[in-house]
């Protein structure tokens, strides 16, 4: 008898260990998900941070691999490269 609730017990142990560790997992995700994905400040932010407003009109829009992709969202919209600014000064 004293060995069978031995075993149940190390079972026991087992099983609520493992539910502690996905609760707590889950816990974890959660809250990382609700504080950052869904905040406006974390994707500004970001955005800020790497340049994309600049590197869309400076790498983006004038890339000689993209012209025709680039002619086909912007209709008849010339993309003034910075190199065209700096001549006309």
């Amino acid at each position: 008898m004293g060995c069978l609730t031995s075993i149940l017990r190390a079972g026991a142990g087992l099983v609520l260990g493992v539910v502690i560790f996905v609760g707590f997992l889950f816990f974890l995700i959660l809250n990382n998900f609700s504080d950052k994905l869904l905040s406006a400040d974390f994707y500004k932010n970001t955005i800020a941070a790497e340049n994309t407003y600049e590197r869309i009109y400076s790498e983006v829009l004038v890339d000689d691999e993209l012209k025709d992709r680039t002619q086909e969202l912007l209709g008849d919209i010339k993309v003034v490269e910075h190199q065209e600014i700096v001549d006309l000064l």
